[in-house]
């Protein structure tokens, strides 16, 4: 049996988890007019961020409670960061209009991500996990409203990836890889010039070069 009720004015729910080895991975939100999927958060393992583990506990009868950190079902609006000139960045948040002009009104070139084996495209509407470059006249403070994104993958070919990260700063050692050894060299970010990241900041895009197809697994954490 699983239940899950919202109190007012948080996201916070109480669920008794069913017997399932595997325990909840999605919690959905769902509109009360015609019962539609409005948006979802999932969770590979069943141990959510917060550090709550569905996981079968007590054989299914331990209540558990998962905080807005673990399910960020009400929209958001988070600023961002952008230099002068080309910027690596990605979009953080679920959103309901994706194109580039609506999110990025201010920049002054088409969004361009890199395909292996094609080159740059030009891309209107941005994607999750994804990197872009984007060229803004001046600095700007760019908000973004949306639903978190706690979790995704994101899948590699063999070579250099163009990656965009989640709602959460992602520590490049926290990165699931899969297989393991996917990726053989550091990770690269980008302000005036690379640089060697160890952590995924929201927003932004990262280079990393991988020795086959595969996927990049990222999470967030406590």
């Amino acid at each position: 049996m699983r239940q899950f009720c919202v109190i007012p004015q948080k996201t916070f729910g109480v669920i008794i988890p069913n017997i399932l080895s595997q325990g909840i991975r999605r919690i959905e939100r769902r509109s009360l007019l015609d019962g539609s999927l409005v948006t979802h958060v999932g969770c590979a393992t069943g141990v959510w961020p917060s550090g709550a583990n569905t996981v079968n506990p007590n054989s299914g009868l331990t209540e558990i409670v998962l905080t807005e950190t673990d399910a960020q079902l009400n929209q958001i609006t988070n600023q961002y960061s952008f230099t002068k000139g080309w910027n690596l960045i990605s979009i953080p948040l679920k959103v309901n209009n994706p194109r580039k002009d609506f999110l990025f009104p201010n920049a002054i070139s088409n969004a361009y991500t890199y395909i292996i084996d094609v080159g740059y495209e030009a891309k209107d509407s941005l994607e999750l996990g994804t990197g872009y470059w984007l060229k803004f006249t001046s600095s700007k403070n760019i908000d973004i409203t949306g639903y978190s994104v706690i979790e995704d993958t994101i899948y590699v070919s063999p070579g250099w990836n163009l990656i965009g990260s989640i709602t959460n700063t992602v520590q490049t050692s926290d990165i699931i890889q899969e297989p393991s050894g996917l990726v053989i060299n550091q990770y690269y970010g980008y302000h005036l010039g690379y640089y060697i990241i160890t952590s995924l900041s929201p927003g932004k895009g990262y280079w990393v070069k991988t020795n086959s197809s595969g996927k990049l697994i990222l999470r967030a954490t406590k």
